[in-house]
């Protein structure tokens, strides 16, 4: 005879499951890719012993870049900017046509959902150049966190308030020129080079946030267990 499951199991089941699709959902990063908008560029000027770096943003929007490829996709089609100007170092060579330089400085990424801000701190630790290719924070086989300080003054309802829960994330920001270009020739001195760019974003979420949806997730799941059990062991109990 096949056992119905009791009201006590019912009540359990309708709290478990709800929290398996928050769970679900906060433990998992945030990740997005993101391109330039419009006329948004990465610039560099050139001085010679190093120079400096910094996103201009397209004219007619006042934005530099828009989201695609997101998880979760509500954050598909919303736009940016970041701010700031970074400092790069004196290049090392690397590699036959590749350098590498030290980036310091900080500024901030900013994401708008049309009435509030999403806000982070940004720094670049490193680029490199390999022909007419380049990037900014990538370090192989892994890259560092340089996203912090994550702030936003919407509502829950946003797709991006899971993304300000986050603690730290990593910006990866790669370029590509028409022709070959080192560092070595973008720090020239009187020198003034742009091109548009793309990423990619993934933000590490909150601990404390995972730990609490995962912990209720454990209690509920342990008496629900026991609770099937007591069923198994005892055919008397409805």
């Amino acid at each position: 005879m096949t056992k119905k499951p009791s009201s006590e199991s019912r009540g359990l089941l309708a709290i478990l499951l709800p929290l398996i699709v928050v769970g679900a959902a906060s433990a998992q990063a945030v990740s997005f890719d993101y391109s330039s908008l419009g006329n948004a560029l990465i610039e560099f000027q050139g001085q010679g012993t190093g120079g400096t770096l910094s996103i201009t943003n397209d004219p007619s929007t006042a934005l530099a870049f828009q989201i695609a490829d997101a998880n979760p996709s509500t954050l598909d089609g919303l736009a940016g900017r970041i701010n700031g100007s970074f400092a790069i170092g004196s290049p090392v060579t690397i590699g036959p046509g590749e350098q590498e330089a030290a980036v310091t400085g900080t500024g901030t990424m900013s994401i708008f959902d049309g009435s509030s801000v999403l806000s982070a701190t940004l720094s670049w630790n490193t680029i490199v150049t390999l022909g007419p290719f380049g990037a900014l924070n990538y370090n192989f086989p892994t890259t560092p966190a340089n996203l912090s300080n994550f702030t936003y003054s919407g509502t829950t309802t946003s797709p991006l308030y899971q993304l300000a829960n986050a603690t730290s994330g990593t910006n990866v920001l790669d370029f590509t020129f028409n022709t070959p270009e080192s560092i070595s020739s973008l720090i020239q001195s009187g020198t003034t080079n742009s091109t548009t760019f793309s990423g990619s974003i993934e933000a590490i979420p909150e601990p404390s946030t995972c730990a609490l949806v995962l912990g209720s997730l454990a209690i509920c799941f342990a008496a629900w267990q026991r609770r099937r059990w007591s069923m198994w062991l005892d055919p008397r109990s409805t």
